[in-house]
């Protein structure tokens, strides 16, 4: 891991906003600070310096040094190596796709990742739901969820928010539950844009609506992404309409939005905390099909995992 991971965490700048400012993908930028593997295009000397151009201008000191490899003490070396081996050791004992076939195993019991039977021996149906949202998760990008009404969406959107806990077994958030992370980081790292008569525009300015899981009030950067993101969405004709723009005032005691520009705003909103999962609970049925495909799109680009909850 480099030096440079734990700088950004101490300095309250996200791995996603770093992506963005060096023109990135999120993964490419989690390889390199967790990894230490540096991607072949930029070259390293091209990356390094853009990097430290970014972190200059944020009034972040970096050095040399925040970009290699932390040494690691003798102990922990032998201890690093030890585990390595029992790891080598423990991968040879796999399954033949007979096996796994026979048995109806989707994952290897044998494998580090599997930490309890019920990662192993549940129900057909059980296992593939949990396979589909393990894998999603794990290697990041796009699981849409669909059932009939009462079918559990809405529930299973909630429990992934951190907005109730689950009656049972445990839901884990880069291996840890939401009592070690603590509530207010977990739904910082997990957000969600709710059906668009359950979430809330506020009397306040538009740009208020946007940032509300950023600092208030903006700087010129957070105002410039957030109208970045509305321009994405399909409302930059909105904005044009607007006479103050980002800060025109909104809600009942302002300008009034459509259900078709609400719901984009929380799909804006969502975007905008740079979480790590967005959750959208059928977050486009006040939308045509034409801005729907725009907004699903756009959504897919940014959003690291995105789960996607809809009637089928």
């Amino acid at each position: 891991m480099l030096p440079l991971k734990a700088l950004l965490q101490q300095k309250g700048m996200s791995q996603a906003r770093l992506a963005r400012k060096v023109k990135l993908s999120p993964a490419t930028i989690a390889q390199l600070l967790n990894k230490g593997i540096w991607p072949t295009n930029p070259p390293r000397d091209a990356l390094q310096a853009s990097i430290t151009a970014v972190l200059t201008a944020k009034g972040i000191a970096v050095s040399a040094a925040h970009f290699e490899p932390a040494p690691i003490a003798e102990d922990a070396e032998k201890n690093h190596n030890a585990q390595e081996g029992i790891d080598m050791l423990l991968r040879k004992q796999t399954l033949s796709p007979q096996a796994r076939k026979h048995f109806g195993l989707f994952r290897d019991p044998f494998d580090n990742d599997v930490t309890e039977a019920s990662d192993v021996f549940v129900t057909p149906d059980s296992r593939y739901v949990r396979e589909a949202m393990w894998s999603t998760a794990k290697l990041g990008g796009f699981i849409a969820v669909a059932g009939e009404s009462g079918s559990g969406k809405s529930t299973l959107a909630a429990l992934l928010c951190g907005l109730r806990p689950p009656d049972s077994g445990l839901l884990l958030l880069h291996g840890l539950d939401k009592a070690a992370w603590g509530v207010q980081t977990w739904r910082r790292t997990v957000a969600a844009a709710p059906q668009f008569h359950e979430n809330y525009i506020f009397s306040a300015p538009f740009a208020f609506n946007l940032l509300m899981g950023r600092r208030w009030p903006p700087n010129n950067e957070d105002l410039q992404e957030a109208e970045q993101v509305c321009q994405g969405l399909g409302l930059g004709d909105l904005l044009e309409r607007m006479p103050a723009g980002l800060m025109q005032m909104v809600g009942e005691t302002g300008w009034r939005l459509s259900h078709g520009e609400r719901s984009r705003v929380f799909l804006a909103r969502a975007l905008l905390q740079e979480a790590h999962v967005i959750v959208l609970d059928e977050s486009f049925g006040a939308l045509d099909p034409e801005t729907l495909g725009q907004c699903l799109t756009y959504v897919m680009q940014r959003a690291p995992t995105l789960v996607v909850i809809a009637h089928p």
